[in-house]
């Protein structure tokens, strides 16, 4: 896959949320989403990483954060969002199922994220994850500078992503 640039705020586009990369052809599912409000949820299996170089609003935070990385079965929001990116990604070879969010009344058992385990730059950190399509573990480093985010991956793929300005 190589080395790949997001711009966020290139294509608004009519779509809320855009997938680039899916879970069957990639491993894992990656791509952007425009500004709004999101619905309070949770993933069953997947480590959500969100980052939104305008910032995250989570009202349980009382603060604003650029990138929020939450663990499996952990709700979060709801919250107040400017243009993102988003990478899911399995964090170790497990069982899963698809679809994978949990909305509404299916939230009754999770725990709540309470505090900000969001990242403001610089920030550097490493996850493992498990790619099904490969059938195999591999190393994430993520690196979070004041205008961009680095993420690089030992199965041979790295990606920039970055607000674009606006005319």
């Amino acid at each position: 896959m190589g080395h790949q640039l997001i711009q966020l705020g290139a294509d608004p586009g009519g779509r809320t949320k855009e997938y680039v990369w899916s879970l069957a052809q990639h491993g894992l599912e990656m791509g952007t989403g425009n500004a709004g409000s999101y619905e309070k949820h949770a993933h069953r299996h997947f480590v959500d990483l969100i980052y939104s170089p305008s910032g995250l609003n989570v009202p349980q935070f009382e603060t604003s954060v650029q990138l929020l990385i939450v663990n499996p079965q952990i709700c979060f929001g709801p919250t107040a969002i400017g243009e993102f990116f988003f990478l899911k990604f399995l964090p170790s070879r497990s069982d899963f199922s698809i679809p994978d969010k949990v909305v509404g009344d299916e939230l009754q058992g999770y725990r709540s994220v309470t505090t900000a385990s969001g990242y403001a730059p610089p920030w550097d950190g490493q996850y493992s994850y498990y790619a099904p399509t490969a059938d195999q573990e591999f190393r994430l480093t993520i690196r979070l500078r004041g205008g961009s985010l680095e993420l690089e991956s030992s199965a041979g793929w790295a990606l920039t992503v970055e607000q674009t300005a606006h005319l």
